[in-house]
């Protein structure tokens, strides 16, 4: 077996490992699958930025078990290291604004993402109508999604810019983030997973990248 291939499997039981912890403190595991598939899949695809998706997997995993320092974080954090070390390479900071970016979404993801008192308060300080004050609610949490994870598509499009199929890869990360994010939600008291917010994001992340990508395209394409 080629060293790329046995350092994915090892990803792939890693992963295995932030799952099975992710069950043995209550939550449910599903949220976490959805991320650790698109984190699997990147494992065999770029091999060199296993690290990278390791240690995102990794610190979301921790944010979101809310484990107490003494208990799993350091087991789970020195898994992410021992791994790392044993492929040999260590996260370069361009995976740094794309763990920034996920993490917030352990916690906006649960109950205190809700859009409680949104309404309400347009309608005090506005003057809007309940009908009014709930559209423009709906308009601006589209709007946070759509453009958040254009900002994630965008972070993990730098992150990945030594490799070839940069966009796809850049585009299925989005993907299991909103999935772990949506699917959370069914899980939580007061919140609803919707699909049409995985495609608002999606959308999302695929402007960005796709324009970013085009931009660099003609930047590096020779004149005359």
């Amino acid at each position: 077996m080629a060293k790329p291939e046995r350092q994915a499997w090892l990803t792939c039981l890693c992963f295995g490992a932030l799952f099975a912890v992710s069950l043995s403190v209550g939550q449910s595991g599903i949220p976490m699958l959805c991320l650790l598939c698109a984190g699997s899949l990147i494992a065999f695809l770029a091999p060199s930025q296993q690290a990278g998706i390791v240690l995102l997997c990794a610190s979301m995993n921790v944010f979101y078990t809310k484990c107490p320092p003494n208990d799993l974080t350091i087991p789970l954090i020195s898994i992410a290291a021992v791994l790392m070390a044993a492929f040999g390479i260590g996260v370069r900071l361009a995976w740094v604004p794309v763990i920034a970016l996920a993490l917030p979404l352990t916690y906006f993801s649960g109950g205190a993402g809700g859009a409680g008192g949104w309404a309400e308060y347009l309608m005090g300080h506005f003057g809007l109508t309940f009908q009014q004050a709930d559209f423009a609610v709906l308009a601006l949490r589209k709007t946070i999604h759509f453009s958040y994870y254009g900002l994630i598509g965008l972070s993990a499009w730098f992150a990945l810019r030594e490799e070839v199929r940069r966009l796809m890869m850049a585009l299925i990360l989005v993907l299991g983030v909103s999935c772990f994010d949506e699917v959370r939600q069914t899980f939580t008291p007061g919140r609803t997973g919707k699909i049409e917010d995985v495609l608002i994001d999606l959308a999302g992340a695929a402007v960005c990248v796709i324009l970013i990508e085009r931009w660099s395209q003609r930047r590096n394409t020779p004149s005359g």
